[in-house]
């Protein structure tokens, strides 16, 4: 076992390296010659009894300088408490030995070691919101050995935590008592309904909407009702619209509930009964409806009777009423909280892989009712493993089943779980990991990342290469994996190049293997990538009628002769994929460039102004009349977030070509 054992290459937009085949051609030379390949695996990766296991039987009890190889080994594997314990069992097998001089101290560093580490995974628990287990550890926290600057630190986190728990108390205390000082009996029992919410769902997710309030309630600039407005009104809008009309305020609760009901409906003629309802509230505006959208839980609740701790398995019925309802398995991490948002990992076995194996890949094996313990619950990562092949499927085949499966899977998830929109990584194993890379390309609009391990670029996305640029991509391949890393030496090329955010990972003598040395690199790679706003300027390339949306454009009547079926691969000579242009110009201007019959903008205040004029051209030619305001409309907001689930960033207007 070599701690650590691997090759790790990363290119970034700052540089530029050319030959990636001939260089790996290099590297491979002589394979089936008679060369000889080391196949090993990080320490890190390796769950601590097993490693044990095997070192004790490996480790001559009476050889002191094979016992202190041991106690290297967890070291350089930054296993401090296990170094330190071997090296107590070292001192104490061999006592009175000239050679223990100096243990003691080398003791002493490594239960230093060991609870600066401990502090880093209570800041990792604390950064997941996982606040009763930091609770718990801070309070069981080592004292002998420790430095004092991290004791200090301890105590300083416990003193913030009681902090926090102390106005948490005393907001709802103020709030009780402002609303009961409400004249009108009806205002009183609507603000009663928001304290008992308050009081159940406030905490480190919620407490800054309480935040107005809380600097206003000491004072007597306010009255109890305009108190009550803002705390109400920064309750469901966030504090920075906290507004101190009561009326107003009161009236977003019964907004709220009606857009939760919106949501929820799959039936069109009472969805516009509701709509209908929602724009005759007070105080309904499209800005406030979009505020309450980032704020409400999830409007599905979560299916009956996990099978594990936190675990569930989701059925959804597909496009077609023919096919059998999707499947996919969702573990959520540690304390989950409705109103927090996750960073998701959805994942695709490779075929014929049980669907409950890629997500202990990920989260763990299951360990009885505690639950899993894997990497996604350390980091409060949300694990969606999809059911994506049809029965008897031999490979990948690009198809728009297979894109269904995965992206109405997602969206079905996100109504039932708080999902992060901004934070979604896309990742699979096998041919999974092919379907992965054929989707990112696809739709790059949805991913902050992608991680392909042992995948192949094939069909569509030796074509679609130039959407890469817009998705953060990290490649994990096995040195000995077939012929992959040749296959996709040009895909690999043209991934780095200098606009382009990729990283490519090789394991040297390692194959066709899950690689679970990654998981660790992996999440220290997501947690650094992120979606941000639509970009105001792109183009990208398709060949499938259904990929045809990327971020606020959408066309349908794509040219025929671009078009490629996946049953009627290989494309023609001659056939070139089409392009779709998107560009933001200066003066609230927008401009598509697309040979298609119809193009929909959808727009959105990251995008324009819509306080003043738009302008939006197709092909050079304006589909919008000159120096009109386009309105933001409810229905284009509501059916936005309804369909795609993303009620962090939904459209509020379209504008269709004529």
């Amino acid at each position: 076992i070599t701690p650590g054992r691997y090759v790790f290459i990363n290119w970034r937009r700052s540089r530029r390296v050319i030959g990636l085949r001939a260089t790996r051609a290099a590297m491979s030379s002589g394979r089936g010659g008679g060369k000889q390949f080391r196949s090993s695996s990080a320490t890190s990766s390796i769950p601590r009894e097993s490693l044990s296991l095997v070192l004790k039987h490996n480790t001559p009890v009476n050889d002191l300088d094979a016992r202190l190889q041991v106690v290297r080994l967890y070291l350089q594997s930054e296993r401090y408490r296990d170094a330190r314990r071997e090296l107590e069992q070292v001192q104490a097998d061999f006592a009175g030995s000239p050679e223990t001089e100096g243990f003691e101290d080398q003791i002493r560093q490594l239960r230093r070691l060991a609870a600066d580490r401990l502090f880093d995974e209570i800041e990792l628990r604390r950064e997941a919101g996982q606040h009763q287990l930091v609770r718990a550890l801070l309070e069981r926290f080592p004292a002998e050995g420790v430095s004092g600057d991290t004791l200090q630190r301890v105590r300083e986190l416990l003193d913030e935590d009681d902090a926090r728990q102390l106005q948490r108390t005393r907001v709802i205390e103020h709030l009780t008592t402002t609303i009961a000082g409400l004249a009108d009996p009806a205002a009183r029992k609507a603000g009663e309904r928001i304290v008992a919410e308050v009081s159940e769902r406030l905490s480190a997710a919620t407490e800054d909407r309480l935040t107005p309030f809380l600097q206003l309630v000491d004072g007597d600039a306010l009255s109890p009702e305009e108190l009550a407005a803002v705390a109400i009104s920064g309750w469901l809008l966030g504090p920075d619209s906290a507004d101190d009309n009561l009326p107003v305020s009161l009236s977003l609760i019964a907004v709220r509930d009606l857009v939760i009901e919106y949501l929820r409906e799959s039936d069109p003629a009472p969805r516009e009964s509701i709509l209908i309802a929602i724009r005759d509230a007070q105080g309904a505006t499209v800005e406030r409806v979009a505020e309450i959208l980032k704020r409400i839980e999830p409007p599905l609740p979560l299916p009956k009777d996990p099978g594990a701790p936190n675990c569930f398995d989701l059925t959804f019925e597909k496009e077609d009423p023919a096919e059998e309802p999707g499947r996919c398995l969702i573990q959520l991490p540690p304390e989950y909280d409705p109103l927090s948002r996750y960073p998701v990992i959805v994942t695709l076995p490779p075929i014929d892989a049980p669907l409950d194996a890629q997500l202990n890949y990920w989260a763990g094996a299951p360990q009885g009712e505690q639950g899993r313990n894997g990497q996604a619950m350390r980091h409060g990562y949300v694990v969606l493993a999809i059911e994506w092949a049809r029965k008897n499927q031999l490979e990948c085949e690009h198809t728009p089943q297979e894109h269904a499966a995965v992206l109405r899977a997602l969206r079905e998830a996100m109504r039932h779980v708080s999902i992060d929109p901004d934070r979604v990584y896309l990742t699979g194993h096998g041919e999974g990991g092919d379907l992965a890379w054929d989707i990112a390309l696809a739709h790059p609009d949805a991913w902050a990342g992608v991680l392909p391990f042992l995948a192949t670029a094939e069909r569509y996305s030796t074509w679609y290469w130039p959407n890469a640029e817009f998705v953060s991509w990290r490649h994990v391949c096995g040195e000995l994996d077939a012929n992959k890393i040749e296959t996709n030496a040009r895909e690999f090329d043209r991934a780095l190049k200098p606009r382009g955010d990729a990283t490519v990972v090789e394991y040297r003598g390692r194959g066709y293997d899950p690689l679970s040395d990654e998981i660790q690199r992996a999440f220290d790679w997501m947690g650094r990538k992120q979606r941000g706003a639509p970009p105001e300027e792109f183009e990208c390339v398709t060949m499938r009628p259904w990929d045809n949306y990327f971020w606020w454009v959408e066309v349908d009547g794509l040219p025929k002769k671009s078009m490629v079926a996946p049953a009627a691969w290989p494309p023609s000579r001659g056939v070139r994929a089409a392009s779709i242009r998107g560009r933001k110009y200066a003066g609230n201007k927008l401009g598509v460039f697309a040979r298609v019959d119809k193009v929909t903008i959808w727009l959105s205040p990251e995008l324009v102004n819509f306080e003043e004029p738009i302008e939006v051209e197709w092909n050079g030619r304006r589909i919008t009349d000159r120096g009109a305001l386009i309105e933001p409309s409810l229905r284009v907001l509501l059916e936005d977030a309804r369909t795609r689930g993303d009620r962090k960033r939904p459209y509020w207007a379209k504008v269709e070509s004529r």
